[in-house]
């Protein structure tokens, strides 16, 4: 009799999607988001400024964080779940 372990067939699954995501997963700088989670930013526009050394989480600078009075822009590590592709960026040969 075989038996099936579901809970090792996730956490398989988990680390396949989290090894496709950072070896597959290209997101040039300048990429438009909308990011939908935390919730305290959902809805804002933002851009890629790249990704985490070492971790599948991206750099974005939020373009309208007007619910902070802090003139610095903020800067939010996300997951690729965690934001819409809006726009990709022109690409513009040398």
């Amino acid at each position: 009799m075989v038996e099936f372990n579901l809970s090792g067939c996730l956490l398989g699954l988990t680390l396949l999607l989290r090894i496709c995501d950072l070896l597959l997963v290209r997101l040039p700088r300048g990429t438009r988001v909308r990011v939908h989670y935390p919730k305290y930013a959902a809805g804002f526009m933002g851009i890629i400024q790249g990704r985490e050394k070492g971790a599948s989480r991206w750099l974005v600078k939020l373009q309208n964080d007007s619910f902070q009075d802090n003139p610095e822009p903020m800067i939010l590590s996300l997951d690729l779940s965690d934001f819409q592709i809006v726009e990709l960026p022109d690409f513009k040969p040398n």
